[in-house]
């Protein structure tokens, strides 16, 4: 089966990577980005870090903090994907607006 059929969601690139299909997944994952509502972001961020692309999965979660600023838990997940990354100076920046948007 071709991958680029199934490529309509998260969903469906959770379903290519329990099937070992990552580069399906992965397509899957960048035309969700782009069509997701800014709610749906992060699952798609998540998706990227179950591939281990956590610079893909910051993008993602930057994009989804931008649109929903107000999301601590979006802010977490920033920190942890760009911790991930190696970007530690720019992870405890996102560590810290989590802060602020719990208290």
């Amino acid at each position: 089966m071709d991958d680029r059929v199934e490529l309509r969601g998260p969903e469906d690139a959770e379903r290519l990577i329990e099937r070992g299909r990552e580069a399906g997944a992965l397509a899957a994952l960048r035309v969700a980005r782009d069509s997701v509502t800014p709610t749906e972001l992060p699952l798609v961020a998540d998706g990227f870090g179950q591939l281990e692309h956590w610079e893909e999965a910051a993008g993602t979660l930057r994009r989804a903090t931008e649109l929903q600023p107000e999301e601590a838990r979006t802010w977490e997940a920033l920190g942890d994907a760009l911790v991930l990354s190696g970007r530690l100076t720019e992870a405890m920046v996102a560590y810290q607006e989590k802060a602020w948007q719990v208290y």
